[in-house]
């Protein structure tokens, strides 16, 4: 089964065509700066993805766009950022780990954050697909405590929904 870090970033405004490229490509250098790919809209290879977010693949809302977190350009899931079975570490190890990678994650967050253009941002944990997920609303400065405690109350990855209000 594979694990997924996805969400979508709600922006301000509608967004025209043209600033949304630009931010497109603002949010990908953004994101391989701190290491790891970002797959954006319609170019989200795993459906899956839109069916955790409850989204449409074919969406053109420019106020909301779709994303997904991988270790690389060429991974098509987050299970080398959060997957125990892929990280195969002790559990402390383990928690360490994540927590570094929730703080690449957090660091990506943040410098979308300060782009100034988000109303809210939403961040989903999954292993596969789930039919419900806890629902948290959280800061920034609180991410990375709040997604740990969800990660060592579940023993795993949790079917976590994450809402961050920039």
């Amino acid at each position: 089964m594979s694990h997924f870090i996805c969400g979508e970033f709600v922006f301000k405004s509608h967004l025209p065509v043209k600033r949304q490229e630009e931010l497109s490509f603002k949010l990908t250098e953004a994101a391989l700066s701190n290491h790891f790919a970002l797959q954006l809209g319609c170019n989200i290879v795993q459906d899956i993805v839109f069916e955790i977010l409850k989204m449409e693949r074919a969406t053109s809302d420019a106020k909301e766009l779709p994303f997904l977190v991988t270790t690389s350009p060429l991974a098509d899931s987050s299970d080398g950022l959060i997957s125990p079975y892929t990280l195969a570490l002790p559990p402390d190890l383990y928690y360490a780990k994540l927590e570094e990678n929730l703080q690449r994650l957090k660091q990506f967050l943040v410098g979308i954050n300060e782009m100034g253009v988000l109303s809210t941002l939403t961040v989903v944990f999954s292993e596969g697909f789930d039919d419900s997920y806890e629902e948290i609303n959280t800061s920034l400065d609180s991410f990375i405590e709040q997604c740990i405690n969800a990660f060592k109350k579940e023993e795993g990855v949790p079917s976590l929904r994450v809402r961050i209000q920039p």
